[in-house]
């Protein structure tokens, strides 16, 4: 869950110029029935990352036969998978994204989350945590080979950088810190298609879900909350 700031420098997606509009909460589902990302046709590939993160998503709905590719189906009454995001998203969008959340964790003042932040303060600023999770972003979202070393990277980091926190209070805050992004960003993400918050939340599920049982440390709603485990399809219990 915390990003290492060692990394090669990956080979680079295209940077777009894109005008967002300002994040508000609590918006309505956009009436449109074509994405506006149709055609940006945006070059995918598979990275270090993307095939074991198409394999978590398998172990966790098993009933769910995924998609082997890497572009997203244009209609958004069909499902998205977040290998597709970046087919979806582009670079300049994930980036907002990820900006948001860290800025949000080590801009926070709460003292019980002191130790949460001091967890990312300890290994660099904010603006290479930002670097390194775009870089796995990118990579398990279907631009290419962005994050070098994969899932033996991200294993190597939280277990020796950051297993005071590989818990379930660190999974609490991770979902909550992540809730509020989304929430801030709910317009944005349903302008550009209305499949793309939950799409975001199951890989946050996915992502939790493995970590959980690396670490042995117990999930459910109590972690994810109930909002979040009825859009993405689980069962409402604490595993």
């Amino acid at each position: 869950m915390v990003m290492e700031v060692q990394q090669q420098p990956p080979e680079q997606t295209p940077v777009e110029t894109v005008h967002l509009p300002t994040p508000t909460r609590d918006t309505k589902p956009s009436s449109s029935s074509t994405p506006t990302w149709v055609n940006k046709k945006r070059k995918t590939d598979f990275g270090y990352f993307t095939k074991h993160g198409m394999y978590q998503f398998s172990k966790q709905f098993p009933d769910d036969p995924g998609s082997e590719s890497l572009n997203a189906d244009p209609d958004p009454s069909k499902p998205l998978y977040f290998w597709q995001l970046y087919s979806v998203m582009g670079r300049t969008l994930i980036e907002q994204i990820v900006t948001d959340f860290y800025t949000r964790i080590f801009d926070s003042t709460d003292p019980e989350h002191t130790e949460f932040r001091y967890a990312f303060e300890r290994i660099g600023p904010v603006e290479r945590h930002i670097t390194t999770q775009v870089q796995l972003w990118l990579d398990a979202f279907g631009a290419g080979k962005a994050y070098h070393g994969g899932d033996f990277r991200v294993n190597f980091h939280h277990k020796n950088n950051a297993p005071h926190v590989m818990n379930q209070q660190g999974g609490v805050l991770w979902v909550q810190y992540m809730n509020q992004t989304l929430n801030d960003c709910a317009e944005i993400l349903n302008n550009v298609d209305p499949r793309l918050r939950r799409t975001l939340e199951v890989f946050v599920y996915v992502m939790v879900e493995k970590y959980a049982a690396e670490f042995k440390f117990k999930t459910g709603e109590s972690v994810y909350g109930r909002a979040l485990m009825e859009r993405v399809g689980v069962p409402l219990k604490n595993k």
